[in-house]
C-alpha cells in the first residue's frame, strides 16, 4: 500500500499519458476511474457536486477538485489515501473533518475560501506525506502554528503555505512559534511563497528541520537582516527560490475593495493559535537572548567568508527589484552550487571578485 500512494503525482501523470482515466467507474458511470494494482483512483472533478456519491471500498484516491463542496464528505472509504478538495467552497475546517480518514497520505485543500483550520484538524492524520493549503488568502500565516502542531509526529514531507495572506494586506514576520514544531518532522519541501513575509524572527529559520531539501520563499517583501546567518545551517537544502521579491501585483479594481484581509494584529477567536499560546510560549520561543549576536560580529569586518548550505545546488533570485552594487563575494569553497539565476535586477556596478564557486556551471546575469 505504501508503494502505491506515497507519491501520487507520478502515478497520475502516467494515468493521463496512457489515457487510461477514460474508463467508467463501476460504481458510477458519470465518473472515470483507473485501476492501479487492484485499487481505484476516481476522477470526480468539475461536476458541480455539493455532496459525495457512494464509493466502493477499493477506491483509494478521489479527485473532487472544481466542485462546490462546503464541507469534507464523511461517507468516503475509510482507507482513502489521496483526496483532492481544491477549488471548492470550503470556508472552515472542524476538528472532526478528517478524523475518519486516518490513512490519508495526500491532501489538497488549495484554492478554497478557508478562514480557519483549528488545532486538532490533522491530529488523526499522522500518515500524511503531502499537504497543500495554498491560495486560501484569509488563513494568514498564523495557521502555520496550528498545522505544524498537529503534524509534528506525522510523516509529512511536503507542505505548501503559498499565498495564505492577502495580496495587498500587511507585511508579515515569521515568528519562532509559527514553525517550531516543524523541527520534529522529516519535512523535505516547504513552500511559503507570496505571503508578504518581510522578516524572520531571529532563530525561526534555525527551527526548520535539517531534512529540508527545497525551500520556496518567492514573491515576498523581505528586509534582509541577521536571520540570513541561519541559512547555511540547512545542510540538506538543494534548491532555494527567493525570486520575485517586492514584485508588483496588478491592482484589479473590480475586486480590490471587496478584499477583506484578516488582520493578524487583532486577537480573533477564530484562530486556535491565539487561545493556545500563553506568555511562557512567547518567553521560551521569542527570547532574543538565546540568539544574541556577539559584539565582535557587529563591527566592520574586512576578511570574511560567505557560507552556503552545503548541498545547495540551485539558487534563484531573479526579478527581485534588487538595486545594489555587487562587491567582493568570497564564498567558502566547500559549496556545491551549480546554478545561479539572478537576471532582471538592477546592478549599479559589478566590482567583485567572486571566489569559491568552484562547481558553478550556469550563471544568468542577463537584464541587469
Amino acid at each position: 500500500m505504501k508503494t502505491i500512494c506515497c507519491i501520487w503525482i507520478p502515478i497520475l501523470i502516467v494515468l493521463c499519458i496512457s489515457g487510461r482515466f477514460s474508463e467508467k467507474c463501476p460504481f458510477n458511470s458519470v465518473f472515470t476511474c483507473k485501476n492501479f494494482k487492484g485499487k481505484l483512483f476516481a476522477d470526480c472533478s468539475n461536476k458541480t457536486l455539493t455532496s459525495a456519491p457512494n464509493f466502493s471500498d477499493d477506491v483509494i484516491g478521489i479527485n473532487f477538485s472544481g466542485n462546490s463542496f462546503s464541507d469534507i464528505p464523511q461517507s468516503l472509504p475509510e482507507k482513502l489515501l489521496y483526496l483532492n478538495m481544491s477549488t471548492n467552497a470550503l470556508v472552515s475546517m472542524a476538528q472532526s473533518s478528517l478524523k475518519r480518514y486516518r490513512s490519508l497520505q495526500n491532501l489538497s485543500l488549495s484554492n478554497n475560501k478557508l478562514i480557519d483550520i483549528p488545532i486538532g484538524t490533522f491530529q488523526s492524520n499522522l500518515q500524511l506525506v503531502e499537504l497543500d493549503v495554498s491560495f486560501n488568502m484569509k488563513l494568514t500565516i498564523e495557521v502555520m502554528y496550528n498545522i505544524s502542531l498537529d503534524l509534528k509526529n506525522s510523516k509529512i514531507q511536503k507542505l505548501s503555505f503559498e499565498k495564505i495572506q492577502c495580496t495587498h494586506g500587511l507585511n508579515q514576520i515569521v515568528k519562532q512559534y509559527h514553525v517550531r514544531n516543524l523541527k520534529y518532522t522529516q519535512l523535505q519541501e516547504l513552500n511559503i511563497a507570496s505571503n508578504r513575509i518581510s522578516l524572520f524572527e531571529r532563530g525561526a529559520l534555525s527551527l526548520l528541520p535539517k531534512t529540508l531539501r527545497i525551500l520556496n520563499g518567492a514573491d515576498n517583501k523581505p528586509v534582509f537582516g541577521s536571520c540570513l546567518m541561519e541559512v547555511p545551517s540547512f545542510n540538506s537544502l538543494e534548491m532555494l527560490n527567493i525570486s520575485f521579491q517586492n514584485y508588483f501585483h496588478q491592482v484589479d479594481f473590480k475586486y480590490f475593495f471587496d478584499e477583506k484581509c484578516n488582520d493578524t494584529r487583532k486577537t480573533s477567536p477564530s484562530f486556535s493559535t491565539r487561545q493556545t499560546l500563553n506568555d511562557n510560549d512567547h518567553k521560551n520561543y521569542s527570547n532574543y537572548n538565546m540568539f544574541l549576536i556577539p559584539d565582535e560580529l557587529s563591527k566592520p569586518v574586512f576578511n570574511y567568508t560567505l557560507y552556503l548550505p552545503h548541498n545547495l545546488r540551485k539558487l534563484y533570485f531573479h526579478d527581485s527589484l534588487m538595486k545594489t552594487s555587487i562587491r567582493r563575494f568570497p564564498f567558502a569553497p566547500n559549496n556545491r552550487l551549480t546554478h545561479v539565476i539572478v537576471q532582471n535586477n538592477i546592478v549599479y556596478e559589478l566590482i567583485g571578485p567572486f571566489t569559491g564557486l568552484l562547481k558553478l556551471q550556469y550563471l544568468d546575469l542577463s537584464g541587469i
